[in-house]
């Protein structure tokens, strides 16, 4: 009997030292060595229309038992703009699903902020809320964002109370970047009719440094008192039309070789009982590098 008790011992502890070995060779087995990721470059000036090819190009991936994992990369994170800047996330991963990662810097040598455009004048009748309705939004990056425009959040607008209002449109991009543009709203009610208005086709214009834009074929037509008059060469006011000699633009305010946002006057000159009653119009000129 205790030949079989010291029999069936030396059994349990034969059994017990190979489990042991077992887990000690699988653990000595077990693969937690991220991959190594190597660029050739830490920062690249690229277009914004490149795609992952061009953001992981010269970089490669190696593993310390799969050995070339390079065609395991892949973006993971574009980050938002950073002093006009960002960064992409790059990871690898080998087979035992061991991820590594590394940031490269890129530039954009062709970006531009968000456009705002504006197809009609800010001014509104006393109750209409509208604000936003005749102005649009575009990005190279995300395309029409019309739809993220909104007010800057101290703007305040009485639409029941006549007067002007100084406000800040802004719109923000999927990079983080924020596009802003300070205008006035007219709140009337109605008086303001009984003045001529150059009507433009857009109230907002972006222009390069050192640029400049014909600013009279931004002129839609003339109305005053309900009537439409199209500037024409000639003389005078005709039933339908207007001359361009009573049409003046002064784009004296702009400063073409400074970016920044200027505004330049359109104004009209007509005649009620023999006396010249003159209307103006602005028209926002943002100028960019």
């Amino acid at each position: 009997m205790k030949r079989l008790r010291l029999i069936s011992f030396i059994i349990l502890l034969c059994a017990i030292a190979s489990v042991a070995y077992i887990r000690v060779k699988h653990g000595r087995g077990i693969d937690n060595i991220k991959p190594v990721i190597t660029m050739e470059e830490d920062s690249l000036k690229v277009s914004v229309e490149d795609g992952p090819e061009v953001l992981l190009a010269g970089v490669t991936a190696t593993d310390n038992k799969d050995g070339d994992v390079t065609d395991t990369l892949t973006i993971d994170n574009i980050s938002n703009f950073q002093d006009g800047k960002r960064y992409v996330t790059i990871a690898a991963f080998d087979r035992s699903n061991n991820v590594s990662k590394a940031v490269r810097e890129i530039e954009y040598k062709d970006y531009r902020s968000p456009h705002f455009d504006i197809t009609e004048p800010m001014v509104f009748r006393t109750g209409e809320t509208r604000f936003l309705a005749h102005t649009t939004a575009n990005d190279i990056i995300d395309g029409d964002i019309t739809g993220k425009i909104h007010f800057k959040d101290e703007t305040d607008i009485y639409s029941d109370t006549g007067g002007s209002y100084d406000a800040v449109l802004q719109v923000k991009n999927s990079a983080g970047d924020i596009a802003s543009l300070p205008l006035t709203i007219k709140i009337t009610s109605g008086n303001e009719d009984l003045k001529p208005s150059v009507l433009l086709k857009h109230y907002v214009r972006y222009i390069k440094v050192n640029h400049k834009i014909n600013y009279s074929k931004l002129v839609d037509k003339v109305q005053f008192y309900g009537r439409n008059y199209k500037p024409v060469d000639g003389e005078g006011i005709g039933e339908k039309t207007i001359s361009w000699n009573l049409i003046s633009i002064d784009d004296s305010a702009v400063n073409y070789q400074e970016p920044g946002m200027y505004t330049v006057t359109y104004k009209v000159t007509m005649k009620e009982r023999d006396e010249d009653v003159v209307g103006t119009t602005e028209l926002i000129v943002i100028v960019e590098e």
